[in-house]
């Protein structure tokens, strides 16, 4: 059986759960790097602080936005109290981090969409939450708070913009809405040091001879890998890209090692719409697809490949 090696293109959570009966290893590399859309926080620590605004809820999509959230928290001074109401997240680590910020008071059962794997599967749950809780009693408009990067996907805002909440009848047209108030809290971009670092693993993989796993966890991260792989030639290319002067290979690999690296080099997708960008915008082959955020979820999905694989590759 080949062995194989799984390089996670992100920043480790913390902590960083144990995979437990598996003999994959995974190994974290930042392939983006964050900051703080420090305006917006300020104004919007001073919206909560003065309850200028009334929000029925907050909605968080990663754990960028969580660390944005409690950014904005610490600015108010004291214990990190923000509004009552419930906070809809995506992915158990979403949740963890949550709940684990440092003197924050919330309950758990407030934490909703812990089993949601993307922002479209969560803004289903958000729509079934307000129509379950309100069903008994005629339903008012919800306003949800949104904190988002400048690369988050228009998903959820888009469903929950065409749905309406059941009327005083029972009835959903021309009921109330969901609305949603989005603020950018963050930006991400490609880090300096990853290509640099990325190089220098496949150079010490290319001696171990084993499979190695690629995992993307973002339609921005996707884009800045594949540019990196067809720059130095382990991809080939694809009609919708281009190569500028500066990203041209400077021979950094051998033709053999290329073809080598190649071979062993598979594509794992955390998620849909990571997916859906890999193959319609780059025209790559994802191998597995985790349908849920975190270390756990990508394991399985690379474990099911090779257990149905593994039996008919040398």
């Amino acid at each position: 059986m080949i062995s194989s090696h799984v390089l996670l293109l992100k920043t480790p959570s913390s902590p960083s759960p144990v995979i437990s009966n598996s003999n994959l290893s995974i190994t974290h590399l930042s392939l983006l790097e964050t900051s703080f859309n420090q305006p917006t926080i300020s104004r919007l620590s001073q919206l909560i602080r003065d309850q200028q605004e009334e929000w029925d809820g907050v909605v968080l999509c990663s754990q960028r936005a969580v660390k944005a959230y409690e950014v904005i928290l610490d600015q108010k001074g004291g214990k990190k109290k923000g509004f009552k109401g419930i906070h809809f997240v995506v992915g158990k680590q979403t949740r963890n981090a949550l709940l684990g910020m440092e003197g924050f008071e919330i309950r758990e059962e407030d934490v909703v969409g812990s089993e949601s794997g993307n922002g479209q599967v969560l803004a289903k749950g958000i729509i079934e939450y307000f129509k379950e809780s309100t069903s008994t009693q005629e339903t008012k408009r919800k306003r949800l708070l949104f904190l988002c990067g400048d690369k988050t996907n228009e998903s959820l805002p888009t469903i929950l913009a065409e749905h309406a909440l059941p009327n005083g009848g029972g009835g959903e047209r021309g009921g109330p809405k969901i609305e949603l108030d989005s603020y950018i809290v963050y930006s991400t971009s490609q880090s300096p040091q990853f290509e640099t670092g990325f190089l220098s693993y496949l150079h010490d993989e290319f001696e171990e001879e084993r499979r190695i796993w690629l995992a993307l966890c973002s339609p921005s991260g996707s884009k800045a890998l594949c540019s990196i792989l067809r720059k130095h030639h382990l991809l080939p290319t694809y009609p919708t890209t281009t190569t500028t002067h500066d990203e041209k290979d400077d021979g950094e690999f051998s033709e053999e090692e290329v073809r080598r690296l190649r071979e062993r080099l598979k594509i794992v997708a955390i998620g849909g719409t990571t997916k859906r960008y890999l193959e319609d915008e780059e025209g790559v082959l994802v191998d597995a697809i985790a349908k849920v955020p975190g270390e756990e979820g990508l394991v399985r999905a690379v474990e099911r490949w090779e257990e149905a694989h593994d039996g008919r590759e040398s």
